[in-house]
């Protein structure tokens, strides 16, 4: 019985904190800290066997009390947009690193071209539409580069804000 009463009490923990940190991470920053402290009393709880004193005894009334507060929605909207443009910011850096490695290919795939002895019109076909990728890459990098600024700076005014 009491195998069972510990997996029981396992099982609740795993649900009450898997709850709680989906809570917690969309809530504003003072419901989080009150969510985090109802938390660690529920913690205190589960692993000494018994309640710290009468309002840890009743946590499903504060949840509630908690819970029922209304939401601060340009709160999670910032949070959210911030996460956003993180996310952006990752993929433009990791873009401007293949667009920079697709560049210095091209490159050397020109200057090969140009050492190379081929009949003329193929030759010079082939430097030219390399020259024409090369323009149109660096062209390219340029514009995600300052789309990229702009992504910094707006992180950056959300983040002061």
């Amino acid at each position: 019985m009491r195998n069972a009463n510990q997996s029981f009490h396992k099982a609740l923990d795993q649900y009450v904190f898997g709850i709680a940190n989906k809570f917690i991470d969309s809530a504003d920053p003072a419901t989080q800290s009150e969510l985090m402290n109802l938390v660690a009393q529920l913690d205190l709880v589960s692993h000494t066997g018994e309640a710290v004193d009468d309002k840890s005894a009743q946590p499903e009334s504060e949840w509630q009390h908690i819970l029922n507060k209304p939401v601060d929605w340009q709160s999670v909207h910032k949070q959210w947009l911030v996460g956003v443009m993180q996310q952006r910011t990752k993929r433009n850096e990791h873009y401007i690193d293949n667009l920079n490695q697709a560049i210095r290919n091209t490159a050397i795939r020109l200057q090969q071209t140009q050492d190379t002895f081929l009949r003329e019109p193929y030759r010079s076909n082939l430097i030219h539409r390399h020259q024409l990728t090369l323009d149109y890459l660096q062209q390219h990098l340029s514009e995600v580069q300052n789309a990229h600024q702009f992504n910094l700076k707006q992180l950056d005014q959300l983040l002061s804000s």
